[in-house]
């Protein structure tokens, strides 16, 4: 049985199993893990638009970094797959991944985020600038200004699943 705990003004605060020392404390909406699923899965989609950005790549370092880091969210699933037991396993509940495996996933999402925190500063920078004229520069600077904003929640999410850093043990 679930047991959940009401705080002074009557609002969940937490829940235990009953019989278990166990507490699970309630999060706030914006760190619910489907909200954070649904957000890293837009980011994703819309930076993976940063390959477009070989049409227009002259003049802006953002538009050169946005195919990289798009390159690197599609390599970010292989590199995890590439530590999975080669082994056949009777449940997936079962499987057991080695830490020294996922040193290529760690490398590639710490890259990734490099990247996408270098589209935010480039989409910055670029914001001040008004070089290069007509249709294709402007759709090349909204188009970095745009995954600018993308990479945020994805730069986020990363940091809540702890892809950030050094996280192999």
């Amino acid at each position: 049985m679930f047991v959940f705990r009401r705080d002074a003004s009557g609002k969940v605060a937490d829940g235990a199993f009953q019989y278990t020392d166990n507490v699970y404390d309630k999060v706030p909406a914006w760190r619910a893990p489907g909200r954070m699923a649904s957000l890293l899965i837009q980011s994703v989609a819309v930076l993976l638009t940063g390959l477009l950005s070989l049409l227009w790549a002259k003049g802006s370092r953002g538009r050169r970094i946005a195919p990289l880091a798009a390159l690197g969210l599609l390599l970010l699933p292989a590199a995890f797959f590439a530590a999975w037991p080669r082994m056949p396993v009777e449940s997936l509940s079962y499987v057991s991944i080695q830490p020294q495996g996922l040193i290529p996933f760690q490398v590639l999402a710490d890259l990734v985020a490099v990247l996408a925190a270098a589209l935010v500063v480039s989409a910055l920078r670029s914001a001040r600038k008004t070089a290069g004229r007509g249709f294709r520069a402007a759709l090349g600077r909204w188009h970095l200004r745009l995954l600018a904003l993308a990479a945020g929640p994805l730069l986020w999410s990363f940091w809540h699943l702890y892809l950030i850093g050094w996280n192999i043990h």
